[in-house]
């Protein structure tokens, strides 16, 4: 309850305008469903007058049928063509931007408009002793063969063409005994389903497989399991060790049509002649409305794509040419329903013999493969995207189901990649968002959508309120959704009559839903997508609080090229939340690793090692990224984790792309930052040639914790340690200069990670001189960087000192030059502004002596989020949460950049949240 309140709070501050920044695209949305020819212009402008009074900003134009009776306005015909141009006027005048379903229904791509050679197409085959089987069993009249085989197998088909039971099993006599190995079982008529709008499920027996020599004694040799069918003919597949046997009898566990089944036996029993061909698998397009109904075009060739645009959707799109690319967005291919199919005229003899369709006749029928993917792809997807671009038109979709596809491939090539979230969590609904989020992500898409509060029909009725989805919201927002399409907006042409998409929920339409209500939702889905821009976003995230592992992939890189690894303590946290720093990373294809309860001194012997490999390959599975699993690693660690990187590096050097030691410790040293003892490397370990950066802060100078960088270097000739005197900073900021300075030095490791040569510059003095004393010189990795050293050095060297505070409610804070940490306060309130202020030298008063920049705040580490404009809050949901710490505790640190005349000035500031434990 406080977690909500805090939320509320969070979201309020927005509203109010602490957060100004706008999106150009749409927010929220709906699924707009016009139910089975029940449509009115009237019902329309009606429609989206209510949408955007509800702050539903978009929608998407569906065709559906769902039970609900036939009206007058046929899907395609003048008269529906005309309603949309209406929708897209509306639309237009009311700066609603809008989406269409491909195809009628809400699956896939087809129509009545697909004659059955350009639909999808299976497989199917005869068999005979004979050199010229019949024509095997076909749909729709349209059958084409591909080729006769001969084998040395004695296998026969039988025609069945009738239903069993459990109380009346088939039996099967074969045309003599022979050593039968399997069979291959086709179903008739499909099952009713017991709930008819749970999917398309036909509840498939399992059978209990026997065989005799007589038919009267039985063995049992196995069970069979049938696939839930919707028009695909996926053939039972069955098979056992070789048995001689005249007889077979299948007993299912519920009653089931059987169409014909093939008996297969052992090689070497006979002759056998297959007819193998193709006709179509019948799929047609889900719940489409009446009008709509036809077959599914062929997704692995690009006839079927080109059969569908050009006959459906390129004259729809040329009627809607002025709004295409402005007002209408977006084509849609909704969640896969339509299957797979097994064959298009594209494929060869080689395929069945050779490639990967060799296993059809041994259970391979219904599966999908890599040259099916390839097709699904190259023939179907990506051509269907050029065929939208003249028209400026985005192909947005949820890339999952039970298709022809890779479903990370086909994620990462939607422009706008959506999910689904069901309300009351049927069918595992948070797992869609985080993969597709992940996709998005991956493929560098700024909009990652979601479909929204899909109700089960027993929770249709669930109230389209604020407070029946506040808390998916938030989840949501946390998996990395940005764009919320609600399930869903029914299409209501008539005042009188309110309707549904059948059984379907959420109901948030006009006839059902409270206008204010809706309102309240999507103004408080807006505010929670703005505020998750503040915070970190992961893309997965594995353990319990305080063990979390949690990944950031590079936005824009199919491939993960290294791995920066941070264990949590302080500025580590400064990286997530950096939108440039994150950029950098992106541009060079590195996710970002936060690691709680790491090692400090990476003692292997206390099992740091094999956790790091258990989490990098959990990283590789959950991310379906494999790549991760053996890519190059970036330790880095920060004051008490700044001797880990060093470690890390001397036991996996293999491993180490480069290290970054961060405000702390040089390699081998016993002066670490956690103030105990460091680990011994022994005699062989070693970093040489693993390009290592040493940074410490002016201002928390000292040199003890230098000298033993430089004498590393002399003792090792073939390391290459890098240094950078931070100057002008202190121990608890991360500025952006330095996180480019970082990045370069990670960019350059990259592309060189084992340098043979190199550049070498002084070292920091604080005298402002330079030394050319190989002692006193560390390596750069060419002249770049150290020029960029040397540059930094320049920017602050003799110049005068200003110094920064901070004010809350217009008092000064103490300042306690005896602290650790500087200043320190307790808050009573979650939400709090800082105002940061140039001060003396003794922090007692406010000074105008100081550089003409303007002193900012910004967050180090803790549970709180930025809100802009030096205002922060709480945040309940932070990333870094562990029990086993005091996480009330936040550190801000207040900047303020130097001139020509003044350095630039750091302060730390500790908050305490009174209450917040």
């Amino acid at each position: 309850m406080f977690n909500r309140f805090i939320m509320s709070i969070l979201c309020l501050a927005i509203t109010i305008g602490v957060m100004a920044e706008t999106s150009c695209h749409p927010v929220t949305g709906c699924y707009w469903e016009w139910m089975n020819g029940n449509i009115s212009k009237e019902g329309i402008t009606k429609d989206l007058e209510y949408m955007k009074a509800a702050g539903i900003e978009s929608a998407f134009i569906f065709d559906a049928w769902v039970g609900v009776d036939r009206g007058p306005v046929d899907y395609g015909s003048r008269e529906w063509i005309d309603a949309v141009k209406h929708a897209c006027k509306e639309a237009r005048r009311l700066g609603i931007t809008l989406g269409l379903h491909n195809s009628p229904g809400y699956t896939a791509v087809g129509g009545p408009w697909i004659k059955p050679e350009e639909s999808m197409k299976q497989l199917t085959w005869s068999v005979s002793s004979k050199k010229n089987p019949a024509i095997p069993s076909h749909k729709m009249n349209f059958y084409r063969d591909i080729k006769i085989f001969r084998t040395t197998c004695d296998d026969e088909m039988q025609i069945i063409d009738r239903r069993i039971s459990p109380d009346t099993p088939l039996v099967v006599k074969f045309n003599r005994t022979k050593p039968f190995t399997g069979f291959n079982l086709w179903r008739g008529e499909r099952e009713t389903p017991l709930d008819p709008f749970d999917g398309p499920r036909d509840y498939a027996p399992r059978l209990r497989v026997e065989v005799s020599d007589d038919g009267n004694t039985w063995k049992e040799v196995g069970n069979a399991s049938g696939r839930q069918l919707k028009a695909h003919d996926i053939p039972i597949y069955f098979s056992c060790n070789s048995i001689d046997s005249r007889y077979l009898r299948l007993t299912p566990d519920r009653g089931t049509n059987l169409d014909r089944i093939e008996i297969l036996t052992a090689p070497g029993s006979g002759t056998t002649y297959r007819r193998v061909g193709y006709t179509t698998n019948g799929q047609t397009v889900t719940a489409a409305s009446e009008a709509g109904i036809g077959l599914e075009c062929d997704k692995l060739s690009r006839k079927g794509i080109e059969a569908h645009f050009n006959r459906f959707l390129r004259p729809l799109l040329d009627e809607l040419k002025e709004y295409c690319g402005n007002t209408l967005a977006y084509i849609l291919i909704d969640s896969w329903e339509a299957g797979v199919q097994d064959w298009t005229e594209s494929l060869d003899i080689d395929y069945l013999t050779q490639g990967d369709g060799r296993n059809y006749l041994y259970g391979g029928i219904g599966q999908t493969n890599p040259t099916k993917h390839k097709l699904f792809m190259t023939e179907f997807l990506l051509p269907l995207k050029e065929m939208l671009r003249p028209y400026g038109l985005k192909l947005a979709g949820e890339p999952y189901g039970n298709g022809d596809f890779d479903r990370k491939e086909y994620g990462m090539s939607f422009d706008m990649p959506m999910s689904e979230y069901w309300a009351r969590c049927h069918y595992g609904s948070i797992e869609r968002p985080l993969f597709v989020s992940r996709y998005g992500h991956s493929a560098g898409r700024e909009i990652i959508g979601c479909e929204s509060f899909t109700a089960y029909p027993g929770d249709a009725d669930i109230p389209a309120t604020l407070g029946s989805f506040r808390d998916d919201v938030d989840k949501l927002c946390g998996a990395g959704v940005n764009y919320f399409v609600f399930h869903c907006v029914a299409h209501q042409d008539r005042d009188d009559r309110p309707l549904t998409m059948g059984p379907f929920g959420t109901r948030f339409d006009r006839n059902h839903a409270d206008v204010d209500s809706v309102r309240a939702l999507t103004d408080y889905i807006r505010d929670r997508v703005k505020l998750q821009t503040r915070r970190a976003t992961f893309d997965y995230i594995s353990g319990e609080e305080g063990q979390r592992a949690c990944l950031r992939l590079p936005r824009g890189a199919k491939e993960v090229k290294a791995v920066l690894y941070c264990h949590q303590n302080m500025t580590e946290e400064v990286l997530f939340r950096s939108p440039l720093f994150c950029s950098r990373m992106d541009s060079l294809g590195v996710a970002m690793a936060f690691v709680q309860s790491g090692s400090q001194n990476w003692d292997v012997t206390q099992g740091c090692q094999e956790r790091f490999e258990k989490i990098m390959a959990d990283f590789a599975t959950g991310t379906e990224h494999p790549e991760i699993a053996d890519a190059m690693v970036i330790p880095f660690g920060h004051s008490a984790q700044a001797t880990f990187p060093w470690n890390f590096a001397a036991w996996n050097p293999d491993r180490t792309l480069c290290i970054i030691s961060f405000h702390g410790d040089a390699p081998r040293t016993n002066l670490c930052g956690y103030g105990r003892e460091n680990i011994e490397w022994g005699r062989t370990r070693n970093i040489d040639r693993i390009p290592g950066l040493m940074i410490e802060g002016e201002y928390e100078w000292w040199e003890a914790r230098v000298r033993p960088a430089l004498a590393f270097r002399m003792m090792y000739p073939d390391s290459r340690i890098s240094f950078l005197c931070d100057a002008g900073k202190g121990h608890f900021d991360l500025c952006e200069e330095t996180q480019d300075y970082i990045a370069r030095f990670i960019e350059k490791s990259l592309a060189d990670p084992r340098p043979e040569g190199g550049v070498h510059y002084s070292r920091w003095l604080e005298d402002g001189s330079e030394s050319d004393d190989t002692h006193d010189e560390f390596w750069y990795h060419d002249h770049d960087m150290a020029d960029r050293t040397k540059a930094r050095y320049e920017a602050s060297r003799g110049k005068k000192m200003q110094y920064i505070s901070a004010m809350i409610d217009g008092r000064l804070l103490p300042y306690n030059a005896e602290s650790h940490i500087k200043l320190n306060v307790t808050i009573d309130t979650p939400t709090f502004t800082i105002t940061p202020v140039f001060v003396d030298a003794d922090r007692k008063a406010v000074s105008d002596d100081h550089a003409t920049s303007t002193p900012k705040v910004t967050v180090i580490s803790g549970p709180v989020i930025d809100l802009g404009n030096n205002t922060f809050t709480y945040d309940p949901d932070y990333f870094g949460k562990d029990p086993k710490r005091l996480w009330s505790g936040i550190t801000l640190c207040i900047e303020a950049d130097g001139d020509n005349n003044y350095k630039s000035a750091v302060q730390e500031l500790n908050i305490h949240l009174k209450g917040i434990e």
